[in-house]
């Protein structure tokens, strides 16, 4: 179970865009591989945003599920369309994202037991309609599960 805040500092002269992708090591199928995290109930990742309503999951078919920042006031728990992904003003200085991240207590110790995974939550902005996202740093924890 990690613990804590992770928090962006917002350095940016420009609106921009964020959006988070989470991959992590799975043996759900009895061998590690790395899957994208969907925010599903069956997953074994469980991840808990500071203010769940403002990062909503959606997959564009090519990055796999991402978590946008929709902004505080977007009204509903489902992302409809990716242009109403919210632009953050250069007068916000931060912006809390990720308050925890842990393996589901109820998966099958046996599969993971002994075995290294590994969390990687990947931060990406765009800052323009006409160009893609970028990565702006990446946070990552490697473990052993006993």
């Amino acid at each position: 179970n990690k613990d804590a805040t992770l928090t962006m500092n917002n350095n940016s002269t420009i609106d921009t865009q964020l959006r988070v992708r989470i991959e992590y090591t799975s043996y759900a199928d009895g061998s590690a591989k790395t899957v994208t995290y969907s925010g599903s109930e069956d997953e074994d990742l469980k991840v808990e945003f500071v203010n769940p309503g403002q990062w909503l999951p959606y997959d564009n078919g090519m990055d796999g599920t991402c978590f946008y920042y929709v902004g505080p006031d977007y009204g509903s728990s489902v992302l409809k369309d990716i242009d109403d992904v919210y632009s953050i003003s250069p007068a916000i200085p931060n912006l809390e994202i990720i308050k925890s991240v842990y393996y589901d207590k109820n998966i099958a110790t046996a599969d993971y037991s002994g075995n290294e995974v590994t969390v990687n939550i990947i931060f990406e902005a765009k800052q323009a309609d006409y160009v893609g996202w970028s990565t702006l740093a990446s946070y990552q924890v490697n473990s052993g599960v006993n």
